[in-house]
C-alpha cells in the first residue's frame, strides 16, 4: 500500500514539474518574440522585493494606485523604477518554494 502511495506522489510531482517547465519555456519564447512595440510601459515605486532563481520579483505600485509584479534580472537601486515588460508571466521560485509570478522586464531604468 505504501508503494502505491509513493508511486502516485512521484507521478503527481512529475506532472507538476512538467507543467511548470512547459510554462517556463512558453514564457521564454514570448520574451524572445516580444510584442510588436517591444514591450508595454510601466513605472512606479517598488513596495516588495523578493529574490528568485531567475532574478528578483518586484511588486511595483504606480502613483495612481495600480500595482503589478515584475521580474528583474538584477537588484535595482533607487526609489522608483520604470521600463518595458512582456505580458507573459513567469514563475518566481526560491529554491523549491514558489513565490509567485512576475512579468519579465525587457528594458528598465531605475530613477
Amino acid at each position: 500500500m505504501k508503494h502505491l502511495y509513493k508511486l502516485k506522489l512521484i507521478i503527481f510531482l512529475l506532472v507538476i514539474f512538467t507543467l511548470l517547465l512547459t510554462y517556463s519555456n512558453f514564457a521564454t519564447a514570448q520574451i524572445a518574440i516580444g510584442s510588436p512595440v517591444g514591450g508595454l510601459p510601466f513605472g512606479g515605486f517598488p513596495i516588495l522585493i523578493s529574490p528568485c532563481n531567475v532574478g528578483f520579483l518586484y511588486v511595483v505600485i504606480h502613483p495612481l494606485g495600480l500595482s503589478g509584479p515584475f521580474m528583474f534580472p538584477m537588484p535595482l537601486g533607487g526609489p522608483q523604477v520604470m521600463g518595458l515588460f512582456v505580458p507573459a508571466p513567469i514563475p518566481c521560485i526560491l529554491g523549491i518554494i514558489p513565490m509567485g509570478f512576475g512579468f519579465p522586464v525587457i528594458y528598465f531604468n531605475p530613477i
